[in-house]
């Protein structure tokens, strides 16, 4: 059981939180490098939303998307409504942007003139919403049938109709006046007698808006979020450094506080139950470990890093030999899986995007050849450690909103233990149903046995380091030094009676093919 206390602490990770401020030392995987052009992409890490920007010499920078507070005066203050930043509508004719105000839906866009338009979201002939709509020429055009509107609502054109029609004196959408200045998008919702002047300028105070550097390695766009003198040196891990034909890497969006899904990822006694359906059937996971995880009971053995945990799970093999299996916990959030075969190395870094969601990012490679034909064809069709996504989003098919499409007949027969398949959303699916409010397990009533005993060490470290940099102690972060990422999962036979020392050897990242059975 963890006190309600402690499970704040291990939970939250918003700006000033002990947790947040431990993982803002570490640079965070944030986008992958194709997601991000010339057009500025959105982020949320650790509770911060922000807008991700490449400039012309290829540098990247993160920025915290804030609204200055407005001291507006008692007159302005229930007329003039910040609806978004100038930055949101960076370029005349760019895309359109829905906005809400109230249970009204508009939509804002900048036309070929500069001019900011936030007019009613739908098309007055079929209420198609303009989200959809081709932004030009001073105006926004439904796709549906080509009705086009200025910034004031005014209807331009109605195409079907011809030149001579009298449909657009007719046709008038609601709109909102807008002013832009201090790089925040007003909107007036007051009655024009109170305000008839289009050029007011409210007073603003600027909020501070907060700049974080990124670096690109491995196909990744990493962000650091703490202390400028704090920088850590860029990451090493053995996935990011190999070539790009040895990886493979996307990330996805899981509906459940970051602990929970981490602390799936080193617990390994849960994979002779919940995978077992996969281990014989799933491609990249074929070997004789498989046969080997028949032993429900692991032995745990977990020891302190340089990176964090280093956890063994030994299981008696039917020869009575140690079948060991060894996870690395990295501190903050990634975690390495143990292999199968002659298969490729797994892991995942578990980001906070806010207390109730994150984003899983999954990594497979192999160090010592490209992957293959039938690995890559594995892994673009949802198999092994990765999901299939809703497409243009990161967000999987499977979801709570759907059961996560869970197949009863399957469970029945074994094929899926849970009855869900996959074994990326079968880990997915149960996290996220443990969430209590706002998506954080209540751990007071939790009962932990043996061998959830590296969950145990994995939330004293996290909570000792917490409180050790909130002391000025920065001696207890772990795996801040790029070294200490030279690492891997592994997974091999011995004799019963060794001990986690005898993985000493087996965990050493390089050039030759890992140790794995």
């Amino acid at each position: 059981m963890t006190p309600v206390e402690q499970n704040a602490v291990l939970t939250q990770t918003g700006p000033g939180t002990p947790l947040g401020n431990v993982f803002r030392r570490y640079w965070i995987p944030a986008l992958l490098s194709g997601e991000l052009g010339k057009t500025p992409v959105r982020s949320k890490i650790l509770s911060e939303d922000m807008w991700a920007t490449r400039d012309e010499s290829g540098k990247v920078m993160f920025r915290t998307r804030q609204v200055p507070n407005i001291e507006l005066g008692a007159v302005y203050q229930e007329s003039w409504v910040p609806v978004l930043l100038s930055e949101d509508l960076p370029d005349i004719d760019c895309a359109p942007v829905r906005v809400q105000i109230g249970e009204e839906k508009l939509i804002a866009f900048r036309d070929t003139s500069g001019r900011i338009g936030l007019i009613d979201q739908f098309c007055a002939h079929r209420r198609v919403s303009l989200f959809f709509g081709r932004n030009e020429e001073n105006g926004i055009r439904c796709p549906y049938h080509g009705w086009k509107f200025d910034v004031n609502g005014k209807c331009m054109e109605v195409p079907s109709e011809g030149e001579n029609s009298k449909t657009c004196e007719r046709v008038q959408l609601k709109y909102y006046r807008t002013v832009e200045t201090g790089g925040v998008i007003f909107a007036f919702i007051g009655a024009e007698t109170e305000l008839p002047a289009l050029h007011f300028t409210p007073e603003l105070v600027p909020a501070a808006v907060n700049e974080y550097p990124a670096i690109e390695v491995g196909d990744v766009v990493w962000v650091y979020m703490g202390p400028a003198d704090k920088m850590p040196k860029a990451p090493e891990f053995e996935w990011a450094t190999v070539p790009a034909a040895h990886r493979y890497i996307n990330y996805r969006v899981q509906r459940s506080n970051w602990l929970q899904a981490m602390e799936g990822g080193i617990d390994s006694s849960h994979v002779s139950s919940l995978h077992s359906g996969e281990l014989h059937k799933d491609p990249l996971h074929h070997g004789k470990g498989a046969s080997n995880q028949a032993d429900k009971a692991p032995k745990f053995e977990v020891a302190p890093s340089p990176a964090g945990l280093l956890i063994g799970a030994k299981r008696k093999t039917a020869e009575g030999n140690a079948y060991w299996r060894i996870s690395q916990y990295i501190f903050p959030s990634s975690t390495m899986i143990p292999p199968y075969g002659e298969h490729p190395l797994h892991g995942h870094n578990w980001v906070p995007v806010d207390d109730s969601t994150c984003l899983a990012w999954n990594f497979s490679h192999t160090p010592h050849r490209p992957l293959s034909d039938e690995e890559i064809h594995t892994m673009d069709n949802y198999g092994s450690i990765y999901a299939e996504l809703i497409p243009g989003t990161h967000d999987t098919v499977q979801n709570e909103s759907n059961d996560w499409l869970i197949d009863r007949e399957k469970q029945k027969s074994g094929r899926y233990y849970s009855g869900i398949k996959g074994i990326a959303m079968q880990d997915a699916s149960l996290q996220e149903s443990m969430a209590g409010e706002n998506g954080i397990v209540d751990r007071t009533k939790e009962r932990l046995v043996t061998t959830d005993i590296a969950i145990v060490q994995a939330r004293r470290k996290l909570m000792a380091t917490a409180q050790a940099l909130a002391a000025g102690d920065e001696s207890a972060l772990a795996g801040l030094d790029p070294v200490s990422h030279h690492i891997r999962p592994a997974s091999f036979e011995a004799a019963y009676d060794t001990t986690l020392e005898v993985a000493a050897d087996k965990i050493i990242a390089g050039a030759t093919a890992p140790e794995s059975i």
